[in-house]
C-alpha cells in the first residue's frame, strides 16, 4: 500500500495529462464552483457539466469505472442529506392528511402537499446531481495530474507552504499508518481464539487503537530525525524551493479551461 492507489492512472500519457498542472487546478474549481452555484432544477445545464466530463475522461484515457467508484463515495452522505431534504420539505404533506383537509378535494391542501413533494425531489434531484458531479470533478483531476503536482500547482496558486507541504506529509504518513495497522490486526487476529463478546471486543479494539497511537508518535519521531539528517529546516522553507514554471496561461494554456467551462456556461445562460 503505497501513494500509487492515490494517484493511479496519473502517469498515463494524454492530452489532458500534459496540461499544466496550475491551469487544471484553477480550471476545475472554477467548474465545480459554476456547478455549485446553479440554480435548483438546473437540470440541462448540470446535464451539460456531466457530459462535459465524461468527454474529457475519454481523452485522458483513465478508466471510468475507476472514477465511477470513487464517485460512489458520495452516496451515502447524498442519501443522508437527501433524506434531510425530504423531511423537510414533509412539512407541507402533513396538511393534506388532516380530517379537516378532507373536504378540500384537489384544492388548498392538496395543491400545498403536491408543491411541497415536488419541490423536494426536484431539491434533491439537483443536490445528487452536484455531489456527483463535483466528486467526479476532484477524482479526475486527481487521476490526471497526481497528488505531489497538485500540491505544487497549489503553491504556485498561492496557497501557503505549510499547508501544502503538511498536506503532502499527511498523505504519505496516512500508508504508514494503515500498514502499522494492519499489522497489528494480523497479530490480533494470529492471538484471537474464536469470537469474543462484543464487549470484549471493543475493549481489544480500544487497546489497539491506543497502542497504534504510540507506534505513531514513535514512528513520526523516528521519520522526523531521519528528514533533519538530511538536512530538512522547516515547513516554510521546503516549500519555496519550486521550479520557476512557465506563464501557464498563455494563448496555448487557455484551450482547455475554455473546453471545460464553455459549454456549461453558455447552457447556462441558454436556459436561464
Amino acid at each position: 500500500m503505497n501513494l500509487h492507489v492515490i494517484d493511479k492512472h496519473s502517469d498515463l500519457d494524454s492530452s489532458v495529462h500534459r496540461q499544466d498542472p496550475l491551469v487544471k487546478l484553477l480550471s476545475f474549481v472554477a467548474f465545480v464552483v459554476v456547478v455549485v452555484l446553479m440554480p435548483k432544477g438546473a437540470f440541462i445545464p448540470l446535464l451539460t457539466a456531466a457530459v462535459t466530463l465524461l468527454c474529457v475522461a475519454l481523452f485522458s484515457r483513465v478508466h471510468l469505472g475507476f472514477l465511477l467508484r470513487r464517485t460512489l463515495v458520495v452516496v451515502p452522505f447524498v442519501l443522508l442529506i437527501g433524506a434531510v431534504n425530504l423531511l423537510g420539505h414533509g412539512l407541507d404533506l402533513i396538511p393534506a392528511r388532516l380530517p379537516w383537509a378532507a373536504g378540500l378535494g384537489t384544492g388548498g391542501a392538496g395543491r400545498l402537499a403536491e408543491s411541497g413533494s415536488s419541490a423536494a425531489l426536484v431539491s434533491f434531484g439537483t443536490m445528487a446531481a452536484k455531489s456527483f458531479i463535483s466528486v467526479f470533478s476532484f477524482g479526475l483531476l486527481l487521476s490526471t495530474t497526481g497528488s505531489a503536482k497538485l500540491l505544487g500547482a497549489a503553491r504556485r496558486a498561492g496557497l501557503p507552504a505549510v499547508l501544502t507541504v503538511a498536506t503532502g506529509f499527511m498523505l504519505r504518513y496516512v500508508f504508514v499508518l494503515a500498514e502499522e495497522l494492519s499489522r497489528l490486526r494480523r497479530a490480533w487476529d494470529a492471538r484471537r481464539v474464536g469470537r469474543l463478546h462484543w464487549l470484549t471486543e471493543l475493549h481489544y479494539v480500544g487497546s489497539l487503537i491506543g497502542v497504534l497511537w504510540v507506534k505513531s508518535f514513535e514512528r513520526a519521531e523516528r521519520v522526523y530525525l531521519a528528514m533533519c539528517s538530511r538536512g530538512f529546516d522547516d515547513l516554510v522553507s521546503a516549500g519555496t524551493h519550486d521550479p520557476v514554471a512557465v506563464n501557464p496561461f498563455a494563448v496555448k494554456g487557455l484551450v482547455f479551461p475554455l473546453l471545460l467551462l464553455g459549454p456549461l456556461v453558455a447552457s447556462a445562460l441558454v436556459c436561464r
